[in-house]
């Protein structure tokens, strides 16, 4: 079975800004065992309006993310619903 990694909205705007350490990191794994939940689209979307350099980092998600160069992972009510048990078992 291949590893996945499911990168959060951090590891997305580090990558956007082509922060070096992130880069060294997934450079180290295949991209194709990268998914992103479609939460954190919207949170990178929603802080594309705080971007210094909106377009460009605009620009990076689409060439990167909507390309297909990485899966992403709905988020539906069978997810929110173990969030809910997690959650309650902390």
């Amino acid at each position: 079975m291949t590893k996945k990694y499911l990168l959060d909205t951090n590891i997305l705007i580090d990558l956007g800004r082509k922060e070096t350490s992130v880069i060294k990191l997934l450079e180290k794994i295949n991209i194709e065992e990268c998914e992103i939940c479609s939460i954190v689209t919207a949170e990178y979307f929603q802080g594309l309006y705080m971007a210094k350099n909106i377009n460009f980092e605009r620009d990076w998600y689409r060439k990167f993310i909507e390309a297909g160069e990485m899966k992403i992972l709905p988020f539906d009510r069978s997810v929110q619903r173990n969030m809910e048990r997690f959650k309650r078992s902390i």
